[in-house]
């Protein structure tokens, strides 16, 4: 099983081409949400330089968030566009169930618990934690202590994702006073949403779906359609 991922959400943008267990070609831009411009480029350079065409992929594999409004809508825009040039099909990929379960620590741990934070601006997050592959903490939009106040107080705790960037203070200071918690700098990949869809194609616990059903998952409004609501609430009160 030969499955191209995308990963858009995040600050970079990563493409894989995963062959059963195998990553056989990997691609990473090492500029921060420069996704338009290097996206449609690094899937042709895995495919070149594996020897590969898309008629050689069985699936396309998205990120479709939450994340960054912007590069969902690039990524979930590119999928469509080679599902619809190729009729390969598209898997919808949890962006918190792959980067929490297969993104965050080297192996999937039934132990750790593994805790996402993608910013979301405004002290918010989206989030949630995993144990192994089980969400103990469903993901989702959260206020930042919110979430922290969710885990579990006497497992150890890895976080991952900008929002650990963005609210290092604060993530420190909640680090500071429970032992066995800390944060990797990691952030949302490819490969970690290939390996997702491999594992729930396998197990029957997904399928893919055409570029018509496709759609992103934004979770929450973006900000410029949240104060656009605002204002008009204000005027109608």
């Amino acid at each position: 099983m030969k499955i191209l991922g995308i990963e858009t959400t995040g600050p970079y943008c990563s493409v894989v081409l995963r062959e059963n267990e195998d990553i056989i070609g990997k691609e990473e831009t090492d500029e921060v949400f420069n996704h338009l411009r290097s996206l449609t480029p690094m899937i042709k350079k895995i495919m070149e330089d594996t020897g590969n065409s898309m008629e050689d992929v069985d699936t396309i594999a998205v990120s479709a968030g939450p994340g960054s409004f912007t590069g969902i809508r690039i990524g979930v825009s590119t999928a469509r566009a080679l599902d619809q040039a190729t009729g390969k099909g598209i898997v919808k990929v949890p962006s918190l169930d792959a980067f929490g379960i297969y993104g965050i620590g080297d192996t999937v741990c039934t132990e750790t618990v593994k805790c996402p934070l993608i910013n979301a601006r405004r002290n918010q997050v989206y989030g949630g934690a995993y144990v192994g592959e089980e969400a103990i903490v469903p993901g989702g939009p959260y206020m930042l202590q919110e979430l922290l106040d969710k885990l579990p107080k006497d497992r150890d705790v890895l976080f991952g994702g900008d929002g650990c960037i963005a609210y290092r203070d604060q993530m420190e200071e909640f680090i500071a006073g429970r032992r066995g918690c800390k944060m990797a700098e990691v952030h949302q990949s490819a490969e970690a949403v290939s390996r997702w869809t491999y594992e729930n194609l396998k197990n029957g616990k997904t399928r893919p779906v055409t570029y018509e059903e496709l759609m992103p998952d934004y979770m929450r409004m973006a900000e410029a359609q949240r104060k656009l609501e605002e204002k008009r609430r204000a005027q109608r009160g």
